[in-house]
């Protein structure tokens, strides 16, 4: 670091600003830290030391990056005293590169999630959900593709196999941008499941490339969810919500009634790139200030 002799320091997670943040205090140079989820929802009660470490990094930081406004409250939460105006929101950037190739003549249509095999991204939820809907012979049902890796693969698949749903619901492992585009040429609903986290990337990825998508309402989705269609959004955990939210947006496809451009249009502004930059730039130059 002294090598360097950076103006600031930003660390991408606060836990890296928790285990750092007092050696680059000392070492004389200001800091700022992002907060993304895991670190303020799973580790403050999981690791022995953490919420008091967490609470000086953001007493000594410069300012505070969070990817969206549940975030935000949730560590005021846990740090009260907290200045506000330290902490600003910052939403996730969707490259551009996120646009649906062309489906290929013969590729069968599918449903869609990606993610870590994780229990927070709620994949067993949305196994039972999927069941709900298949015995219940709901209409426009696809095979599911999990993209993901993840200790709870082998939960998952012994999920999959003891309701007799192998030959419906696939995981196909890790995959690279341009495989999960192949992907996403394919789909008809993009599903996210997760039961909390900050603003699910994968989420916003889908949108930009015009996918329909079904979510749960869990911390920044419905800071960007186009209000009309908050109806949809499912309670975080439940199996019989998720496939009835699953059943109404496949309705309101159906029927022309599902306007994606407006998903599409948060992706594009909210969620560019360059609105990405130029907040960045604000919060550091207010950093430093």
């Amino acid at each position: 670091m002294k090598k360097i002799n950076p103006d600031l320091v930003h660390f991408q997670f606060a836990s890296g600003a928790a285990q750092f943040g007092e050696l680059a205090k000392s070492l004389g140079y200001p800091f700022t830290f992002s907060i993304r989820g895991a670190d303020i929802q799973n580790q403050p009660y999981l690791i022995d030391g953490y919420l008091d470490n967490l609470k000086k990094a953001c007493f000594n930081a410069n300012g505070i990056h969070s990817v969206c406004d549940s975030l935000k409250n949730e560590l005021f939460s846990l740090v009260p005293d907290l200045e506000k105006e330290k902490v600003r929101t910052i939403y996730t950037a969707i490259s551009d590169d996120w646009t649906a190739p062309t489906l290929q003549s013969g590729e069968s249509r599918i449903w869609l999630s990606v993610g870590r095999l994780h229990w927070r991204k709620g994949f067993d939820t949305l196994i039972l959900a999927y069941d709900i809907l298949k015995r219940s012979n709901t209409d426009g049902l696809r095979d599911l593709i999990i993209v993901g890796e993840g200790d709870e693969r082998e939960k998952l698949q012994y999920m999959i196999n003891d309701l007799k749903l192998s030959k419906h619901i696939h995981l196909v492992g890790k995959k690279d941008r341009k495989e999960i585009l192949s992907f996403f040429a394919r789909t008809d609903l993009y599903i996210q499941s997760s039961l909390f986290e900050g603003f699910p990337n994968s989420l916003a990825e889908a949108w930009k490339c015009g996918i329909p998508s079904v979510s749960t309402n869990i911390n920044g989705v419905p800071e960007l969810w186009p209000k009309e269609f908050s109806h949809l959004l499912s309670e975080a955990g439940n199996g019989s919500d998720l496939a009835e939210k699953i059943s109404q947006t496949m309705r309101l496809v159906a029927d022309g009634k599902f306007d994606v451009r407006k998903f599409k249009a948060q992706a594009d502004s909210i969620l560019s790139k360059e609105v990405h930059a130029r907040k960045f730039n604000e919060f550091w130059n207010s950093a430093l200030s």
